[in-house]
């Protein structure tokens, strides 16, 4: 986090973070949440965003004070786990189990608006440039989002990428869309997908 020139570590399994300093490397204080922590974003003026993936909702945490200063349902989403965010128009896009992406004002915690995703979802990332919304899914697809205005957002498509590829990153510069995933196989005597040893790959997409 720029501005408190600390980094936040999210525990998911004692649902809580732990706050380190950069510069000294000491632990600065830790954080209590009501649920598991999932993907985090950084306004970098003062507040860090968490969605909480059993508790179906998003906290704000001060990262002055340390401390929880919201927790904001984003039902009807349900289970979330990324996250991403608009620093100019303020609109978190957090995405769902359910296939829902969940768009919230990030001053107020009013839903904004909600939107379809494809199947397995489970990373998300936003381009400040191109005002496109992304959702990586582990079904093999990327759900693209426009954003138009503060208020306004639509579906432009469902990319085909390839399966396993549920996390993701934007180059700001490049635009560059890149999703992590491997070759898979069904596992012998069981209905189970593996990993094929030694086909670790990154997706590298082009935005038109």
């Amino acid at each position: 986090d720029p501005f408190s020139k600390n980094v936040f570590v999210f525990n998911g399994k004692s649902n809580n973070a732990t706050v380190i300093s950069a510069e000294n490397n000491k632990i600065v204080a830790t954080i209590p949440f009501a649920g598991n922590p999932e993907f985090p974003q950084s306004d970098g003026k003062g507040k860090v965003y968490v969605n909480l993936e059993d508790h179906s909702s998003i906290a704000v945490i001060n990262s002055t004070t340390n401390k929880v200063e919201n927790d904001w349902s984003i039902a009807p989403g349900e289970e979330p786990t990324g996250l991403a965010l608009d620093n100019e128009t303020h609109r978190l896009f957090s995405v769902c189990k359910n296939k829902l992406m969940i768009v919230v004002d990030a001053e107020t915690g009013k839903i904004v608006t909600t939107l379809p995703t494809g199947e397995k979802t489970d990373g998300a990332a936003f381009d400040l440039l191109l005002k496109c919304a992304y959702c990586s899914n582990g079904v093999g697809t990327m759900t693209i989002v426009k954003e138009s205005n503060k208020d306004s957002f639509a579906v432009l498509e469902n990319f085909k990428t390839q399966q396993g590829a549920k996390t993701i990153t934007v180059n700001k510069k490049t635009h560059h869309i890149y999703l992590p995933t491997a070759n898979f196989e069904t596992a012998a005597g069981t209905e189970k997908q593996k990993m094929v040893p030694n086909s670790f790959m990154v997706l590298d997409v082009v935005p038109l």
